[in-house]
C-alpha cells in the first residue's frame, strides 16, 4: 500500500492593519502564487505594541476579504492582543494570556465584539486562534455562545472534540 501525501494546514497568526508590511507581502504573494488557503488569525483591535511594525495599512481589511474569497479561513485571533493575564491556561504553552483567568463576562464581551468588528469588516471568523495559546473553559463557552465551534491549538495527530467545539490540532 503507497502511503498517501502529507498535507499541510497553514496558519498565518497576529494579522493586523500594523503587522510588518514588508514580511506579509513575502507571505501574501506565496499564498497568491501556490493557491494556498490558509487560517488567517486577525486581531480585531490590535493594541500590543509589538504588533505595530508598520503604518496602519488601509487596505488591510481589503486584502483579508480577497485572501477569503480565495478560500482564506478568517480565524478570530483574541480581541487586542493584550495578553496581561497569568492565569494557566488549557494548553499551558505560555506565562501570559488575554482570556485564561479572565472573567467569564468580559470574555463573552471580548468575543462578540471582536466578532462584530471582523463582520463589520466584511469577513466571516469561523475558527479560535487564541494568542499565545491562551484560553481556559470560559472561553470555550464564550464561543460557542457567539456560534464558533472550530478552534484551532492543541497537540494532537488528528481533530478531535471537546468542550463543545472541534480542535484542529497544530505540529511544530
Amino acid at each position: 500500500m503507497i502511503p498517501s501525501p502529507a498535507e499541510y494546514l497553514l496558519r498565518c497568526d497576529d494579522l493586523c492593519p500594523t503587522m510588518s508590511v514588508e514580511r506579509w507581502r513575502r507571505v501574501e504573494s506565496l499564498i497568491e502564487e501556490f493557491h494556498l488557503q490558509p487560517i488567517l488569525a486577525v486581531i480585531p483591535d490590535n493594541r500590543d505594541p509589538e504588533l505595530e511594525a508598520s503604518p496602519p495599512d488601509p487596505k488591510f481589511f481589503e486584502r483579508m476579504r480577497r485572501l477569503e474569497g480565495s478560500g482564506a479561513i478568517i480565524g478570530l485571533h483574541g480581541y487586542r492582543h493584550l495578553c496581561e493575564s497569568r492565569c494557566r491556561s488549557l494548553v499551558g504553552l505560555a506565562r501570559t494570556s488575554e482570556f485564561a483567568g479572565v472573567p467569564a463576562e468580559t470574555q463573552r464581551e471580548w468575543i462578540h465584539e471582536g466578532l462584530r468588528i471582523l463582520r463589520g469588516q466584511g469577513l466571516n471568523p469561523k475558527i479560535w486562534v487564541a494568542p499565545r495559546h491562551g484560553f481556559d473553559r470560559r472561553t470555550l463557552d464564550a464561543l460557542c455562545a457567539e456560534g464558533i465551534t472550530l478552534l484551532s491549538d492543541g497537540f494532537a495527530r488528528v481533530p478531535f472534540r471537546r468542550g463543545g467545539l472541534t480542535w484542529i490540532p497544530q505540529q511544530l
